[in-house]
């Protein structure tokens, strides 16, 4: 299945199957091997307050594992995911950026 993006006013969503974990893990390959964890990433100070980020571009974005993520939101450290659906759960921008500045 190839890679696709679909944006929405509100949110922004992406669905792709990455190489590689560690591809994931390092915010992606350079170059025309783009993935769109780095593209993500890339236009992060782009985006909107309003916009959604999944948990490869919060992963990258503070260099934590998929595991720390999750801890950190249960204790506080990052904010709580909005649940779209039951395989969606993104991150709201704004409060990724709080979170980044503190």
């Amino acid at each position: 299945m190839k890679s696709e993006m679909k944006v929405l006013p509100w949110v922004v969503q992406r669905v792709f199957e990455p190489t590689h974990v560690m591809d994931v893990m390092q915010g992606g390959m350079q170059g025309r091997d783009r993935t769109p964890i780095s593209d993500a990433l890339a236009t992060f100070n782009d985006l909107p307050n309003s916009a959604y980020v999944p948990l490869p571009v919060v992963v990258s974005l503070f260099g934590i594992s998929p595991a720390t993520v999750w801890r950190w939101v249960s204790n506080g450290s990052l904010p709580q995911p909005k649940r779209f659906s039951r395989r969606a759960t993104r991150w709201n921008v704004g409060e990724l950026r709080a979170a980044l500045n503190v």
